[in-house]
């Protein structure tokens, strides 16, 4: 058998609450659906409770782009490394540093492509208009929803007064709502969604 290599891949989505008679009346919204349904004017969450599962979650009603909005490619490059490599990654608790002493690790080139986000991105969107038909399982917990790993909303901006202006300044990383020791900071939240498309 052949190892294979799962890669995830965040594809950002932009989320905003609509008021579906206003957003059809203004902007044609509604003529915009390429596939499924538009919003009813009273659509709302609903609750739903998971098999075995002490608590309920919201599935919420969405509208989905059907082509990402965004250019990307993931790139990939495969090496064999030196067979010592193994000791680093046997003995190594820290990912990024990990990372790091690979990186600078001597390999040899068995592998390089591409692939372009609409691949992935059409996958994901075909998963939350048929979930379950496609029996693939890509999430913990049921192959009959979609989960949204992470949702990230936006506050006021810290600026710093420069001479030319105002300049943003970041926010510093709060463990107490990102926490810590994966990749995306520990801010994995699952928010499962129905979509609408």
């Amino acid at each position: 058998m052949r190892p294979t290599v799962t890669l995830v891949w965040t594809v950002p989505f932009l989320m905003a609450a609509v008021d579906p008679d206003s957003e059809a009346a203004l902007a044609g919204l509604d003529r915009a659906v390429t596939s499924g349904r538009y919003f009813t004017s009273a659509e709302a969450p609903t609750s739903h409770r998971l098999d075995k599962m002490p608590y309920p979650y919201s599935v919420l009603p969405i509208l989905i782009a059907d082509r990402p909005e965004v250019d990307g490619v993931l790139d990939v490059d495969v090496e064999r490394l030196d067979p010592g490599s193994t000791e680093l990654v046997r003995t190594s608790a820290d990912d990024q540093r990990l990372r790091a002493a690979l990186a600078d690790e001597p390999g040899t080139p068995v592998g390089q492509w591409s692939t372009p986000i609409d691949e992935p991105y059409q996958n994901m969107v075909d998963r939350m208009l048929r979930p379950g038909e496609l029996e693939i399982e890509y999430d913990l917990a049921t192959t009959n929803t979609m989960w949204l790993h992470s949702f990230w909303t936006v506050g006021p901006p810290n600026t710093v007064q420069e001479a030319d202006g105002l300049r943003a300044r970041p926010d510093p990383y709060d463990l107490k709502i990102w926490g810590q020791g994966a990749d995306d900071g520990g801010s994995s939240r699952y928010v499962p969604t129905s979509p609408v498309c």
